[in-house]
C-alpha cells in the first residue's frame, strides 16, 4: 500500500521539485529533493533515487555556482558603480569648487583692478590737480613778471624821455639867452650823466626777459638771423603780451609805425596767413 501511495505520488513531487527549481527557490529546494529520493526509494527505484538526487545535487551545485558567481558579479558590478559613482560626485564637486574658486579668484582679480584703477585715477588726477596749480601759479608769476619788466621798460622811457625834454628846453634857452652858455653846459652834462643809455636799458631788458623767456631770443636769432635788434625787441614786446599801443609808447612811435612794423615781421618770418604773429612767437 505504501509503494503504490509513493508511486502515485511520485509524477506529483517530480513537478514540484520542476517548479522549485524553476523559480529558484532554495528554501524548498532540499525538501523537495529528499521527498523524490524517498518516494524512488519507496516505488524500489533506489538506483534512480540515487541518480536522480546525484543529478540534482550536481545541477544544484553548478546552479549555486553559478548563482554565486552571478552574485561576485553583480557585487562587483555594484562595487564598479559606486566606485564610477562616487568618482562622478568627486569630479562634479571638484568641478563645482574649482568653478567657484575661479568665479571668486576673477572677483576678486576684478576687484583689486577697480581699486588699482580707483587709486591710478585718484593719483592721476592729484597730479593733475598739483600740475595745474603749478600751472596756474607760473603763468601768474610770468604774468606779474611782464607787468614788472613792463613797468620797468616804460618807466625807463618816460624818465629818458622827460630828462631829454627838459635837456632840449635847457638848450633853447640857452640859445636864447635866457640861461647863460657856462650854466646851460653844465646843466646838459647832469642830465645826460642821468640818463640811461640805450645799450644800458637794452642789456637791463635782455637779463629780465631771458630770466622770464629762456632762450627765446636766441632761439629766434638762429631761426630767423635777417631779424634786426629792433624786430627782435618788438618780438619780445609780443612775446610778453604788450598792446601794439602800448609798444607805440614805450619806443615813442606812432601806431601805423607799429602795424607797418607787425607786417614787415610776419613777412621775414614766413607766418601763416591764419595764425597770429602773437601765436607763432608763443611757439617759438
Amino acid at each position: 500500500m505504501q509503494r503504490d501511495s509513493a508511486a502515485e505520488a511520485l509524477p506529483l513531487l517530480r513537478q514540484a521539485l520542476d517548479y522549485v527549481e524553476a523559480s529558484d527557490d532554495a528554501e524548498f529546494l532540499l525538501p523537495s529533493l529528499e521527498n523524490t529520493a524517498h518516494a524512488l526509494y519507496a516505488t524500489g527505484q533506489a538506483d534512480s533515487a540515487y541518480r536522480t538526487l546525484k543529478v540534482r545535487l550536481m545541477e544544484n551545485r553548478a546552479a549555486i555556482e553559478q548563482y554565486e558567481t552571478r552574485l561576485t558579479y553583480l557585487h562587483e558590478r555594484a562595487t564598479w558603480q559606486l566606485r564610477l559613482t562616487l568618482l562622478i560626485v568627486i569630479t562634479v564637486v571638484c568641478i563645482a569648487a574649482f568653478i567657484c574658486y575661479a568665479f571668486r579668484a576673477r572677483r576678486d582679480r576684478e576687484r583689486l583692478l577697480n581699486q588699482l584703477h580707483e587709486a591710478e585715477n585718484k593719483e592721476l588726477n592729484t597730479r593733475l590737480a598739483h600740475e595745474r596749480l603749478r600751472s596756474e601759479q607760473y603763468r601768474r608769476e610770468v604774468d606779474l613778471r611782464n607787468r614788472e619788466l613792463a613797468d620797468r621798460v616804460m618807466a625807463i622811457n618816460s624818465y629818458n624821455r622827460v630828462l631829454e625834454e627838459l635837456r632840449q628846453k635847457i638848450e633853447q634857452e640857452q640859445h636864447e639867452g635866457h640861461l647863460p652858455a657856462q650854466i646851460g653846459i653844465r646843466l646838459q652834462q647832469s642830465i645826460r650823466r642821468h640818463q640811461t643809455h640805450p645799450d644800458e636799458e637794452n642789456a637791463f631788458f635782455r637779463i629780465h626777459f631771458e630770466a622770464i623767456y629762456p632762450g627765446f631770443l636766441e632761439r629766434l636769432r638762429k631761426a630767423h638771423p635777417d631779424l634786426t635788434e629792433h624786430e627782435l625787441r618788438f618780438c619780445a614786446y609780443l612775446r610778453m603780451g604788450m598792446e601794439n599801443k602800448t609798444i607805440a609808447h614805450i619806443r615813442s612811435v606812432q601806431p601805423d609805425s607799429i602795424k607797418k612794423l607787425r607786417f614787415r615781421i610776419r613777412k621775414k618770418l614766413a607766418v601763416d596767413p591764419a595764425c597770429s604773429l602773437e601765436d607763432f612767437l608763443y611757439s617759438v
